[in-house]
């Protein structure tokens, strides 16, 4: 069975060598796009801007490469991300999030989708400063989207950001994990990698209890078991006054021993 962590380090050797020996190659068609706090929305930026983001950009993925740590998202932890991903409000960069300042995270499956409706599994930044350069590669890792922000920005209205800072989100919640991972000896038919990663992890699902009363709290008398569903809470934190989103994970509640009431469908009908 092909160890997907063994995958993700191939790939980035293969993406990283071919960028040393190539450099990224600007999509001369793409305007390429800023966030205009005046107005709220994305606006075309000129040539010199676009040319640093690209610099920017090869930086980051040099770094990753030869001294980022390495996360490999699993599929169980992907599933809340993605299941979450439709409810969350919208976020920004906060430094707090990154687990560290260089990084580079592969998921299970591709999980963004870009405006020309091509899929990215990817995504690596840097911290540099006050600034966050982040970059998103596709799945066959010859196209990526590049971004440079600053620290607790507007909330920028782009789904690259949004779900890469959900997925931060979710993976600074209790209900994940993370396994160190060491690189299996060179072996027979095994080429030694040229990549120096800091650290490597696999991202998993933390199986815990949820705290939440079993039997549903209150004086009132239940006759059934029922699951709430996960969902984000507006959280203060007295210690700096910040309020932060933070994932509630779904869990089962009602009286211990009761028949559990399967989850109902809900359906939306819009008339006219």
């Amino acid at each position: 069975m092909t160890d997907p962590i063994d995958v993700m380090l191939l790939e980035a050797e293969r993406i990283t060598a071919r960028l040393i020996t190539g450099g990224v190659v600007q999509d001369k068609s793409y305007p390429g796009m800023m966030f205009d706090p005046a107005t709220g929305q994305m606006v075309p930026v000129n040539e010199e801007t676009k040319a640093i983001g690209f610099g920017a950009a090869e930086a980051t993925m040099e770094q990753a490469a030869q001294g980022g740590s390495f996360f490999y998202v699993n599929e169980e932890v992907q599933a809340v991300i993605v299941g979450t991903l439709p409810g969350a409000p919208n976020m920004f960069y906060e430094p707090f999030l990154l687990p560290k300042e260089i990084g580079w995270m592969k998921f299970s499956k591709a999980i963004y989708m870009d405006a020309e409706r091509e899929w990215y599994d990817k995504v690596l930044w840097s911290k540099q400063g006050e600034w966050l350069s982040v970059v998103w590669v596709n799945a066959n890792g010859n196209n990526l989207v590049n971004y440079t922000l600053v620290m607790e920005q507007a909330k920028v209205p782009d789904n690259g950001l949004q779900t890469l800072f959900v997925a931060l989100h979710v993976l600074s919640q209790t209900l994940v994990a993370t396994e160190d991972y060491q690189v299996r000896k060179q072996g027979h038919g095994r080429r030694k990698l040229r990549l120096k990663p800091l650290l490597i992890r696999k991202v998993i699902l933390r199986r815990v209890v949820h705290p939440h009363d079993s039997d549903g709290g209150g004086s009132r008398e239940y006759h059934c078991r029922w699951t709430v569903s996960s969902h984000w809470r507006m959280q203060p934190y007295r210690s700096t006054g910040a309020v932060r989103p933070r994932l509630i994970a779904a869990y089962v509640k009602g009286p211990e021993g009761m028949p559990l009431k399967a989850p109902t469908k809900t359906v939306f009908v819009g008339m006219r």
